[in-house]
């Protein structure tokens, strides 16, 4: 019986974008993403396009809270890794891509 050796799962990065009231991580249970991902949240706001583009480059998926942070189409397709996009509140307006 051949023994292969498994190679370490990857761990996804996550941001979470415009927490100003330092909410995300107390409003669910990340416990479950502990060893499978690193998750940095942001709580700082950056209107400019291209510091968001530079900030969010490493990141696999990206999550939205309140829509402070519009992900147009010519942002999100410079991200090399992104996976998943996800939005967190509630009044979603989604722009056609």
């Amino acid at each position: 019986m051949e023994i292969r050796e498994q190679k370490p799962m990857k761990k996804y990065k996550i941001a979470v974008l415009d927490d100003y009231q330092n909410v995300a991580l107390e409003s669910a249970d990340w416990s479950v993403l502990r060893d499978r991902a690193d998750i940095a949240v942001f709580q700082d706001h950056l209107p400019d396009p291209e510091a968001v583009i530079e900030r969010l480059l490493p990141f696999d998926v990206v999550c939205v809270m309140r829509e402070r942070t519009p992900l147009s189409r010519n942002v999100i397709d410079r991200f090399p890794n992104l996976k998943l996009v996800a939005v967190i509140g509630v009044g979603l307006t989604m722009p056609q891509a």
